[in-house]
């Protein structure tokens, strides 16, 4: 059983209504690249679960958003929480790194390592760009230590962690695209906007997507599995809430036939096909969270 320290957090500022998804990939690389000297940039030589609750600004039940420059340069951020993990009668302090990412030199959403979620007992080391839990033989950039009760978070040899009391600049939610109400007849270009894919259970993806005044359809797909970033191009069905439109791999393609949500477009589902196989998608809207 664990028992988190994190779940009192409290959020500040309208900016932070959470880390969720989307404000989590605004994080990018070349916005975490600046992390060093920015406006509300704090580098710190440890992360304790009382420098946790007093750094509420970024922080929420997920853990506290932490940026990373690991040994050899690149750059990293993870959600960190505090917990401890009960051994029959006794209890011992972890570290717990929830979505591990780390991007490769010079590109904007490709990924070196990208780990789920991981659990640091006293003594375990890190590795970023490996996104593994490495033996003290092999470098690493973190590490958690216990020297009192509580535990905490350390940065090894040249690796870096930066605390954040603001927002860095290029983090900024998009602004909020016009949607129908119930009164008006649905205008394909509402459909505008970017979306998380849920594609069939195997693949999610940050869907760009922007309809022309003539139904044309081009955007962005990037894996979130990858980082890797594809063309879309398509154009609006007959019926107007209903959106047909191709992303294009290296290899292969793979088509989506998409209805909207005629409310408020929050919402696009449907069918895909790829190399003969036909799958359900569902993507939410997250450009406006």
């Amino acid at each position: 059983m664990i028992r988190c320290w994190l779940l009192s957090l409290a959020l500040v500022g309208a900016w932070v209504s959470c880390l969720g998804a989307d404000t989590f990939d605004r994080y990018t690389n070349p916005v975490l690249s600046q992390v060093e000297g920015a406006p509300g940039a704090v580098r710190v030589n440890r992360i304790t679960p009382e420098l946790a609750l007093q750094n509420r600004y970024l922080s929420d039940n997920d853990g506290m958003l932490v940026i990373a420059r690991t040994q050899s340069g690149l750059h990293a951020k993870l959600l960190v929480k505090f917990a401890r993990q009960r051994f029959g009668d006794r209890t011992v302090p972890i570290a717990i790194l929830d979505r591990v990412t780390t991007y490769k030199a010079g590109q904007e959403r490709v990924l070196q390592s990208y780990t789920p979620s991981v659990q640091l007992y006293e003594g375990f080391h890190f590795n970023l760009e490996l996104g593994q839990v490495v033996p003290t033989s092999v470098d690493a950039d973190l590490r958690f230590t216990a020297p009192g009760t509580d535990g905490q978070l350390e940065p090894l040899g040249k690796a870096a962690l930066f605390l954040l009391t603001q927002p860095l600049p290029g983090t900024e939610a998009p602004k909020r695209t016009t949607r129908p109400t119930l009164s008006d007849a649905f205008d394909p270009q509402s459909a505008s906007g970017v979306y998380r894919l849920f594609d069939d259970g195997r693949r999610t993806a940050r869907l760009t997507l922007q309809v022309s005044p003539e139904g044309t359809i081009t955007g962005d797909y990037v894996s979130e599995q990858t980082g890797r970033k594809y063309d879309v191009v398509g154009k609006v069905g007959a019926v107007k809430h209903q959106l047909q439109f191709t992303v294009r791999f290296p290899q292969s393609e793979q088509s989506f036939t998409a209805w909207s949500f005629t409310r408020d477009a929050s919402a696009l589902a449907g069918t895909a096909v790829m190399q003969g196989r036909e799958f359900g998608f569902y993507a939410t809207r997250v450009d406006d969270d």
